[in-house]
């Protein structure tokens, strides 16, 4: 399995080598990603004839800056490598995109409030950026393994808004596909079924609610839809390490107004920071919508190996 992972990065890194070779497959990758692909072609069309020879200039971050902000568009789950081929261009995204660094050092520069701060990730670190997020990945060096995962914004809401524990079946019918075509269209996109997913979702509820109200951990597991309390220790346990009351306890106690460059495990959820840090296992809460998630990060496979 880990072998058909590497091959799949490997195949994407190819194709995107020799796709920016020619200025017709970048104009092709424009058109298929972005959902203004016109007004950008346009801005692009004001510096060169030539997309090949704009793109191995090596930064197109001015672009963002002086015309269209370039909108990411993706409907399904999708997880891509960072290639060598690409180059640092401020854009946006209709979806979340999940940036995880299973190897080296991804460095970005993040627009926040009209002001631009740079953001450092190291090796297991991820960062989470929301819809409407402005931003732009430098390049990846050789040694560098950067993936990038698109979630479509219709599975992060409703996973995010469905309380209690979701069923594959509700989410089918409210989509108008039966469980079994959504069953499988999950994991053959995200490599987990729809169970781990919904899991996964309800213990973020739950690190939010205990960091963010003064609800027992009683109460919180009974507005979550647990049958009882010892279920909600049960996952919750096996996500973040540590029992939902030990959580509380570290993490409310330490609040730090940003910072540049995060430690290990930390994860950026929804423009806030947070970061878990080894040896102590702390975690800085940034703001009141910060959110937290484990490190035990599983790759899907991207099908499609495009990107800008």
């Amino acid at each position: 399995m880990e072998k058909q992972i590497w091959d799949i990065l490997e195949g994407q890194e190819q194709r995107e080598k020799k796709a920016y070779q020619f200025s017709r497959s970048i104009r092709e990758m424009i058109q298929a990603d972005f959902a203004n692909s016109e007004e950008v072609l346009e801005a692009l069309s004001g510096w060169s004839r030539n997309l090949a020879v704009i793109f191995r200039s090596g930064s197109l971050t001015s672009l963002g800056e002086q015309g269209p902000v370039p909108v990411r568009s993706c409907h399904t789950f999708q997880i891509s490598k960072h290639t060598l081929s690409q180059v640092p261009y401020l854009h946006t995204h209709s979806f979340y995109e999940l940036i995880y660094v299973l190897r080296g050092r991804c460095r970005q520069t993040v627009k926040e409030e009209g002001r631009f701060r740079s953001l450092v990730l190291e090796s297991h670190q991820a960062c989470l950026l929301p819809p409407g997020a402005v931003h732009s990945m430098e390049r990846c060096g050789t040694e560098d393994v950067i993936l990038k995962c698109s979630i479509p914004s219709w599975l992060y809401r409703w996973l995010e808004e469905t309380a209690g524990q979701p069923s594959l079946e509700a989410f089918a019918k409210a989509e108008g596909y039966s469980a079994d075509y959504v069953g499988k269209l999950i994991k053959g996109n995200t490599g987990r079924n729809f169970r781990e997913l919904a899991t996964e979702s309800r213990q973020k509820k739950a690190a939010r609610m205990l960091l963010d109200t003064d609800n027992s951990v009683a109460e919180v597991a009974e507005q979550l839809g647990y049958v009882s309390v010892s279920g909600l220790y049960r996952q919750f346990s096996r996500q973040f390490g540590m029992t939902p009351g030990e959580y509380r306890r570290t993490f409310q106690e330490r609040f730090l107004p940003g910072q540049e460059s995060m430690q290990e495990g930390s994860v950026c959820y929804n423009g806030s920071e947070i970061s878990r840090q080894k040896g102590r296992e702390g975690i800085e809460k940034q703001n009141k919508n910060a959110s937290v998630r484990g490190q035990n990060h599983r790759t899907g496979q991207d099908k499609s190996g495009k990107g800008l």
